[in-house]
This record gives C-alpha cells, structure tokens and sequence, in this order.
C-alpha cells in the first residue's frame, strides 16, 4: 500500500534498495513482450541456456496472452494446442514448465466452487449414454463404455475443414461433473441429450445447444466409408448392427445376396405388407430437398459473388435460369435451400473453394425441431486430436477442449467466496492430473500481507 501510494519513509527506502539488490543478483530473467508465442520462449529459452547454462524453470504468466496459429478455428482450439506445445517443449529443453491459467466461469455456478479439470475446459459436456461412431468398426461405443474401461486412443469418424468425414484419434474419454442437460431433436428423429455449452456443426461454424433454436439446420453422417479394420465375419457372427454398420455398397451387396427385404426378418404379417411397401416405393421418385444446402448459406454465396465480381444476373445465367430477382438465392422472407448441383456451379461460376466443398461434402444438413431441458444428470466428454470433434448419436458435434498438462495444480481460498469461512487465512492446493496417477490436496498459511504461502501446523 506505501508503494502504491508513495508514502515511504526513510526505512521503507532501505529495505527496497536492499530487495532490489538481491533480485538484481537473483538468477531470474523475465521477459515481459506481449504476444509472446512458444516459438518465441522456446528461441528466448535456447538462448538463454546457451549464455548461463542449464535452466531451472520457465513459467508462463499466463496461457490465454499468449498467441498461437493464426489458423485456429476457434480461440479455444488455440489455446490447447498452445498448451499443448508448451508440454513439447518442456520435454524438448528437459524443464520444467509452469504455465498459469484462467478458468472458465463454471465453476461459479456450484455450490461447492473448489475447481475441478472440467474447469479448465470448455463447458459443454455428453450423458453417458451418447454413442459415438467408431472409425475402424463402424460400430458405436457409448461415452460412459469409454470412461468406464478407460480406453484411449480410439478411432473415430471426425469431420474435417471441408466437411469430409476422416478418421480421427479419440485420445480419452472423461466425467465432467453434474450439469444441465437438455435434449435436442432433428427432423430425422435422431436425438442427443448435452449441455448447453456443447457445440454442434451448423452451416456457419460451431454453435453452442444454448444458441440453437427449432429450424436450424446441423450436420449429420450422410455417408461413411469403409471401416479401417475388415474382416470376413461367419454366418453365426452376423447381427443387424454389425453388418448394417458397413457402408452402404456393402450393404446393398449383402441385401441382394440374401434375397431382399423378404429374407430380412420381413415374416409374418409384417412379411404380408413387403411387396405393397416395394409396389408403392416403386413408384416414387427421390425428393430432392431433402439432401440441400440450407437456406442460411445465402449470404456467403452473395459475399463470394460479390468478391469475385459477378452480379446476380451473371449467376442467374451460369445457372442457365432467367433472373427473376430475389428468388435467384431465396430472401429472409422467402428462404430458399440450394441443392448440391445448384451450389456447385455457383461455386464455379465465383470461383470459391470453400463453396464449394459443401456439395462435395459427407454431410446432410438435418433440422433441429425441439429442445427441451432434461435436469441435472452425470456428463462427460472426450478429446480428439486435430479435428477436435465426433460423431455423436448420428450428429457431429465439438469435443472438449483441456489444457494438455503432466500436473495441473489449482488455488481455492474458501474466504474469497464465503465472508464466514472457517478456513480464513488458509489455501488449498488442489493437485489434479488429466491421466492417471496420484493426486491430492495440501493445506497452507496465506499471508496475504507477503502475498506467499507458508507451511501449517499437522492437523490444521
């Protein structure tokens, strides 16, 4: 308080100078540049070690300054792969490395607000009952499986920049407390029950289930590829779920072999109704709005034309259509979806590469009919490495995001949130891991007039 306001007395004087003198003799270097990259420390580091010798400790203060790719897809995609990369090079200079970190606000709405490593990630969580889509089976897992059996590094089906469907490292899975939970349906009828913070592919990019209203438009599975593992599979081995986990040419394969719907568990009455089910599928043709762009991505197309210089007329006559104003690309009043060949040579005719990965892509857009709130239930979720995310119950939705850490060490002062606490004066060390190992809790003195911690006696 005497430095903040300058009233120092011949003796306050004193003990800076001679504090100064011992942090000027103190081997301590700080570097105080803002938007410092791991790059930059990582150089900074080398070099230092190169001049005095081997480091004792590099800290961060803190994670969320520092600045990462300028090609993250999100904030939060940055800063874990910047902690991520922080692990790296602690391995690589053999330091250790302190990196200090803020925590989301969630926490705040507990009761108990001691934090958990759930806080150091995004918010937005999965009931364990959510199946996710594996990558080398093609068969489904759910996230409590996951959790219960520990499994790591699974592969999964990730959707990727250009909406295609890849394989991607599921590297575990995790609880993530009670929170929440709401259930979103889709005109298909698929469902998932998450948080509101959990994010889903929409047309525009990642929107959390809080932001998402009925009529929105997400991305499901419209096809997958063969599964990394094959193998032949016995006639005692085959199952509905495993064979229809195939791709669909296999599918059709299999259906042709074994005679149709007829010798699909289609007998009985049920069996009588096949041939008038065929009769009246026969004479239907495919409906072609089911499989469209939706109507939302009318802006980017005007912006890419607008960009690349062509006017609605030159759309219109790219199209081979006759311009008749707004409903060239539909209006806010009049909404209008644009089918795959549509938007295709619109992205042609503008040149757009981003356009035009989305008549190309994996992916149905399926919209959201309802929402509704579930209560409070266990949730959990998963890290994916580089695409950071899965597919979940039928539908692509976000992992969580985790500051990647060998320890993770959290401070709780129990007086800063309760005026009455029994434990004024004292802290908890909180030590946490994101993979197995030992953890605990140390209780200490804060001296809030040193600003430093000090030891208690046994049993305080």
């Amino acid at each position: 308080k005497k430095v903040r306001t300058g009233r120092l007395n011949d003796d306050d004087w004193s003990k800076i100078s001679h504090s100064v003198g011992r942090l000027t003799n103190a081997p301590l270097y700080i570097d105080d540049n803002a938007a410092c990259t791991v790059m930059d420390i990582r150089a900074k580091a080398r070099r230092l070690r190169s001049q005095v010798g081997d480091l004792g400790l590099v800290v961060v203060d803190y994670v969320q300054l520092m600045t990462g790719r300028s090609g993250a897809e999100s904030r939060q995609v940055e800063v874990s792969e910047l902690s991520r990369n922080l692990k790296i090079l602690a391995r690589e200079l053999e330091v250790p490395v302190v990196a200090l970190a803020q925590l989301n606000r969630q926490l705040e709405t507990r009761a108990d607000k001691r934090p958990m490593l759930s806080d150091l990630r995004e918010s937005g969580c999965l009931t364990a009952g959510t199946r996710l889509l594996r990558a080398d089976t093609n068969a489904e897992v759910t996230l409590g499986e996951l959790v219960d059996s520990g499994a790591t590094d699974v592969p999964v089906w990730s959707l990727d920049e250009r909406c295609r469907l890849v394989p991607a490292t599921l590297t575990h899975a995790f609880p993530s407390g009670v929170k929440p939970v709401f259930r979103m349906r889709l005109a298909s009828g698929r469902t998932v029950d998450a948080t509101a913070g959990h994010r889903f592919r929409t047309i525009d990019g990642w929107v959390p289930l809080g932001e998402l209203t009925p009529g929105d438009h997400l991305a499901v599975p419209r096809q997958l590829a063969a599964p990394e593992v094959l193998a032949v599979m016995d006639d005692d081995e085959l199952s509905p779920g495993r064979t229809f986990a195939q791709p669909l040419a296999s599918v059709a394969t299999f259906h042709r072999a074994v005679g149709g719907p007829q010798e699909i568990g289609c007998h009985g009455r049920r069996g009588q109704r096949v041939a008038p089910a065929l009769a009246l599928l026969a004479g239907r043709r495919p409906n072609p709005n089911i499989d469209v762009v939706p109507a939302a991505i009318r802006s980017r197309v005007a912006a890419a034309a607008g960009n690349a210089g062509v006017s609605h007329g030159g759309l219109a006559a790219a199209l081979g259509e006759t311009y008749c104003g707004s409903y060239l690309l539909g209006s806010p009043a009049r909404p209008r979806g644009f089918s795959r060949r549509r938007l295709a040579t619109i992205a042609a005719g503008v040149s757009d590469k981003r356009l035009a990965d989305l008549p190309a892509s994996d992916v149905l857009w399926d919209q959201i009919v309802a929402v509704e709130a579930l209560g409070h239930e266990p949730v959990f979720d998963a890290t994916v490495l580089g695409t950071h995310n899965f597919v979940a119950n039928g539908i692509v939705a976000h992992n969580s995001l985790e500051q990647d850490a060998d320890v993770v060490m959290f401070l709780y002062r129990d007086e800063v949130y309760n005026e009455d606490s029994p434990d004024r004066g004292l802290a908890e060390i909180i030590v946490a891991k994101h993979r197995s190992g030992p953890v605990g809790k140390v209780r200490l003195a804060f001296l809030a007039q040193y600003t430093k911690f000090a030891g208690t006696p046994r049993g305080a």
